[in-house]
């Protein structure tokens, strides 16, 4: 690994992605000069029968159809129909009226380029059961806005729900995700499902299944999710479908919090909060540290490099994050730890044989009660096998004893490789001196243990010591927790917890050094929303660049020529697009069968584009796309050259485009300005040279991308 982990999302300044601009402009005509036709004409048009009733001659023309069934048809509205239905970008604003706005905060996106409001859907997939998280956000602001989130967990079932419990049946444990991805079919409006993108990030657990099963598993939900689903997944490069490391949920839970907190996304540099998290099997600690220089030394100018270090970009701004991922010191896992210590301090003992099946004195169980637990050692120890070993509180609170446990199984005394270190040889900058002030949000295990029994929203370590003598000290100590709803039965329930309170308290202050009086805060949810990982991971995906672009819709009908018969049958299809509704940097196309409207298409790399731009009041650009897409089905716009036709609106005008392959054939592109401008109704044709231009695709500005792109996949 390297010394310094890169974030795997990096925010800066939201923009839209690179577009395929159209430069126009060329030359004006001077009548001194031949005919170019690639300058715009200012020429006079000559009266000419309506559009319409052409067509109606043009098409009922025995003749005609023959001719254009021999040249293979024009459109796909006669041989094959394609209908791509896409957004150049994903990023691009729209404007709205009050009425019409999709949010109520705003009307217009604070950034233009990007759309005013997006969705992005997160999986869970956990090791018990997968959870689905569907966001909805506005851009009113410099900063996404969260509006709501829409959330659903599997149904539970005997041997766990998560993926990792269908082993080797990978297709079960794709489709075990279906129910909760109708959440998000139905949560996501149907216009802003081609743009909505979705990521599923496993945990460790579903590594325990092995590379093969676990790989497995992963391909068949990523292919279910291309294949079923509209939603663009996020790609592999960049995580869309994986097992997610440690040290990403830890910061991406650091994400969370103080994008809810407001800490993060200004343009001010607002102290950051320090996120805690206490699971099952690890616990994780990400801050913001700061190096202020000493007045007499001995602090560092910097973090040291190294695993620890995660810098992550956010709104504007650079963050140089510590974090780590301690494995083992979960409180499942640190109950297991403290009762195989007891065990072996009394296997040190030499106690008298057949001691390991009598009940064995543990101060961190609940004075007058017992406990059995399961240990197992390895091959190699004294003691390898299996044991049911019943652990027995003390007849009264050992409280300091219990503490002193937890504290040896956190290994402070291990050696510190790098300086400073927390606990088990861990290095960590000091708290006290990096990290002072700001706020400490402690979740998970740490919520549930104190929240349970009462303790306010924010609270001292020394107040948390206070607790846990209290509830070492047994039931005849427990007369305070009488008002709180279900706190005396689960106290009785469950005799560990002395040793919970105890190791939380350990790990707070001995383990990472944060001092009695220093305040902390527990939360479950901020601001209404759901505290963890998966709001953290779901804001990247709102950039460009983060692995995802809007799906293409496409809807073949394979229709043959005798089939499309008439000028009624052509309205059957035409007036069942609802061509005004078409938002702004989406487009319709009508193409040949097997072409696509794009520049790097092999049919296409040679052409360019005739494109006449029509402002969309009164009608006009739905009347001269309707007179367009005539011309193109009666074969008047050069039937063996034209690859297709598209509809692209703007903000106030559309832009019409007619595709052909012979770009640089000046002859073909005279005769087909001349055909276009003159077969549109005289109200409809281009006011000034400036409403029309011609551009060969390689002229555009991002060609060159696309040429290295493609190079570089040939050459991989």
């Amino acid at each position: 690994m390297s010394s310094s982990n890169t974030g795997t999302w990096s925010f800066p300044p939201f923009r839209s992605s690179p577009r395929r601009r159209s430069v126009g402009g060329l030359p004006k005509h001077s009548a001194s000069q031949p005919w170019e036709p690639f300058e715009k004409t200012d020429r006079r048009y000559r009266s000419s029968p309506s559009m319409l009733q052409s067509l109606y001659m043009a098409w009922m023309a025995q003749t005609q159809r023959a001719r254009y069934l021999k040249t293979g048809g024009v459109l796909g509205l006669l041989v094959l129909f394609y209908l791509y239905f896409s957004s150049s970008s994903g990023h691009v604003s729209t404007h709205y009226t009050a009425e019409t706005s999709p949010t109520t905060r705003c009307v217009q996106a604070f950034d233009s380029s990007k759309p005013l409001v997006q969705y992005a859907i997160m999986i869970d997939a956990g090791s018990t059961g997968s959870r689905i998280h569907v966001y909805r956000f506005n851009n009113c602001g410099p900063t996404p806005e969260l509006e709501s989130e829409e959330f659903k967990m599997t149904e539970k079932k005997a041997g766990g729900s998560g993926l990792s419990s269908y082993g080797a049946d990978a297709e079960g444990a794709a489709k075990s995700l279906d129910p909760l991805l109708k959440v998000a079919v139905d949560s996501v409006p149907e216009a802003f499902k081609s743009c909505t993108p979705i990521a599923v990030k496993a945990t460790a657990g579903l590594r325990l299944l092995g590379d093969e099963m676990s790989k497995n598993i992963l391909n068949a939900v990523r292919t279910r999710l291309e294949t079923e689903y509209p939603f663009p997944v996020v790609s592999k490069e960049n995580g869309g479908v994986e097992i997610m490391k440690g040290e990403d949920e830890g910061v991406f839970a650091w994400i969370t919090t103080n994008y809810l907190l407001g800490k993060i996304g200004g343009p001010d540099n607002t102290p950051t909060a320090a996120v805690f998290d206490l699971g099952g099997g690890s616990t994780q600690i990400v801050f913001q540290p700061s190096f202020a220089v000493a007045e007499h030394g001995g602090m560092p100018e910097k973090m040291p490099d190294g695993d620890h270090k995660y810098k992550l970009g956010f709104g504007g701004r650079a963050f140089e994050l510590y974090q780590h991922s301690h494995l083992g010191y979960g409180l499942m896992s640190a109950r297991k730890a403290l009762h195989t210590h007891v065990v072996e301090k009394m296997h040190a003992s030499k106690a008298e044989a057949g001691w390991i099946m009598k009940p064995l004195a543990n101060p961190c169980i609940t004075p007058g009660e017992t406990k059995k637990v399961n240990i197992t050692f390895p091959s190699d120890h004294e003691l390898a096998g299996e044991y049911e070993v019943s652990m027995k509180g003390p007849e009264d609170a050992l409280p300091a004893q219990c503490r002193a446990l937890t504290e040896e199984i956190l290994f402070k005394d291990k050696a510190c490789d790098l300086a400073p270190c927390s606990f088990n040889g861990v290095h960590q900058p000091s708290l006290e001196k990096t990290f002072a002030r700001e706020d400490v949000y402690i979740f998970s295990y740490f919520y549930d243990r104190t929240h349970d029994l009462g303790m306010p929203d924010s609270f001292t370590i020394r107040e948390l010591h206070d607790l846990t003598a209290n509830v070492c000290g047994g039931e005849k100590h427990w007369s305070s927790f009488a008002g709180i709803e279900g706190a005396l039965a689960d106290l009785k329930d469950r005799p560990e917890w002395c040793l919970d309170l105890n190791f939380i308290t350990a790990l707070l202050h001995t383990g990472y050094e944060m001092p009695m009086h220093r305040e902390v805060k527990i939360a479950k949810k901020i601001k209404g929303n759901e505290l963890g990982w998966c709001l953290g991971a779901s804001l990247p995906l709102l950039e460009t660049g983060s692995g995802w672009q809007c799906r293409v819709k496409e809807i073949s009908l394979t229709q043959l020529i005798d089939n499309v018969p008439d000028i009624a049958a052509f309205y059957r299809i035409f007036n069942n697009i609802p061509w005004t509704t078409i938002r702004a940097r989406e487009s319709i196309h009508f193409f040949r069968a097997g072409v696509k409207p794009l520049w790097e298409d092999a049919e296409n790399v040679e052409g360019g584009c005739m494109v006449v731009k029509v402002r969309k009041d009164g009608g006009r650009a739905v009347r001269a796309w309707e007179e367009v897409c005539l011309m193109a089905c009666g074969g008047q716009l050069q039937a063996s050259v034209t690859q297709g036709i598209s509809y692209s609106p703007r903000l106030y005008w559309v832009h019409i485009s007619i595709w052909t392959k012979q770009g640089g054939n000046r002859r073909s592109v005279e005769l087909l300005t001349q055909t276009l401008l003159a077969g549109l109704s005289p109200d409809l044709r281009p006011k000034s040279s400036d409403d029309y231009y011609f551009k060969k695709h390689s002229d555009h500005q991002g060609w060159a991308d696309i040429v290295e792109r493609q190079t570089k996949a040939a050459t991989t």
